[in-house]
């Protein structure tokens, strides 16, 4: 037996989004565009919002010392120009709950939804949009700042993008490579403008969440595959990380899995990236259920890239879909184990935050996908079951150490 050890002060928590797991959020533009599409979406959802103290308690309970949500800007702000007080007050709730706790807030300002009204007005396309942003983010900062620890300002842009104006299984549901682009780095000034203007107002850290999938040439020889990645791994990662990271306090990690990057000419092959002629090679490892293999080490490579940066780093989203648990446990051992040896070599990980803490409404694959430590019980009153690697974590959270056998 032998155990690894983490810093005093070390971050352990988990994450979740308002429109993923509160409920009742009408007035977002999933919500709206959804129904309209005729597809799943979130409705109750996991019943957080009324049930968010007893979740709190949860994460408490499991040892947890950081807690990381959004604020849902539909809810804020309804219509154009005209505040919910009773929303602010809920979320200044919701705060004062994770301070009672002693548990630190990380805050996202902007998860993968729009007030409906924006997004009828054009969203992100609109140039409008950043002035909103700014407006509903000073709101947020003037009522609330006081009590929030970190400040994620936008959560993944460029998959957020993608899924946007590529994808289309997020509003609006756009096929535009132009259009991709255009949001892309109206969000990239988002952010920038946001750091620039609240960071002199603001006693919270302020940062960004980007996913960064662990890319490799599929054929380590072949100098198209090769080409290929290189590209793929500019488009995804140093895109974005190059142009925000020098505009932020501490860069948020988001890590799920590998890809191993094929070139190919013709074909019918269905694939992320098949207009391009690639193909996101799986191999026969365990897979999580949403299908993505589970590749611990990709997390040690992606915490070593976002390290040039030298800026503190939280992984604010590591976690898996495994509705039996069967994987979970070995899961959070082996990606503690890389983040360790990272942290080793010199990288400055300071918190670790899995998602998801609950079992939530997962988008396109709507409920079916079990992300959560906590499972939800959607049809008996969204009762909260511990499963069992919630308590394997609590450990780890409660030692700030890893015991590996």
């Amino acid at each position: 037996m032998s155990s690894i050890k983490f810093p005093n002060n070390f971050l352990w928590g988990s994450s979740i989004s308002a429109y993923q797991t509160e409920g009742g959020n009408i007035n977002s533009d999933y919500e709206q565009w959804g129904k309209k599409k005729g597809i799943e979406v979130a409705g109750e959802a996991s019943d957080h919002y009324n049930s968010f103290k007893e979740d709190l308690d949860i994460a408490k309970s499991l040892n947890h010392n950081a807690f990381r949500f959004s604020i849902e800007w539909a809810r804020i702000e309804p219509q154009e120009g005209r505040f919910n007080k009773d929303e602010l007050e809920h979320y200044r709730q919701v705060l004062q709950e994770i301070r009672k706790r002693r548990m630190k807030s990380v805050v996202t300002l902007f998860h993968f939804t729009l007030p409906n009204w924006l997004a009828e007005c054009g969203g992100w396309e609109n140039k409008r949009a950043l002035n909103y942003f700014i407006r509903y983010v000073d709101y947020i900062n003037e009522n609330l700042g006081e009590s929030i620890d970190y400040i994620v300002t936008i959560n993944e842009p460029f998959v957020y993008c993608l899924h946007s104006f590529l994808l289309q299984d997020l509003p609006p549901g756009k096929k535009s490579i132009l259009k991709l682009f255009k949001v892309l780095f109206r969000l990239i000034k988002a952010h920038k403008v946001v750091y620039e203007q609240l960071g002199s107002k603001s006693d919270a850290m302020i940062g960004y969440s980007k996913n960064v999938p662990y890319i490799i040439p599929y054929r380590k020889k072949n100098v198209f595959d090769m080409l290929m990645a290189k590209f793929l791994d500019f488009l995804f990662n140093k895109l974005t990380l190059a142009r925000l990271s020098q505009y932020s306090d501490f860069l948020g990690l988001q890590y799920y899995n590998r890809a191993r990057i094929q070139f190919k000419l013709g074909g019918d092959h269905l694939s992320l990236f098949n207009e391009w002629g690639v193909e996101m090679v799986e191999e026969d490892r365990k897979v999580t259920d949403m299908g993505w293999e589970i590749y611990p080490e990709g997390i040690y490579h992606s915490l070593k890239k976002l390290g040039k940066y030298k800026l503190p780093i939280i992984i604010t989203e590591n976690g898996l879909a495994d509705s039996e648990d069967k994987y979970r446990k070995d899961f959070l051992r082996d990606h503690i184990v890389n983040i360790h040896k990272a942290a080793c070599e010199g990288v400055n990980v300071i918190g670790y935050l899995h998602w998801s803490l609950l079992d939530n409404f997962e988008w396109k694959e709507g409920k079916s996908k079990r992300f959560g430590l906590v499972k939800v019980e959607y049809d008996n009153n969204f009762q909260r079951n511990f499963r069992n690697s919630s308590k394997y974590y609590a450990k780890i959270c409660k030692r700030n150490e890893l015991v590996v056998s």
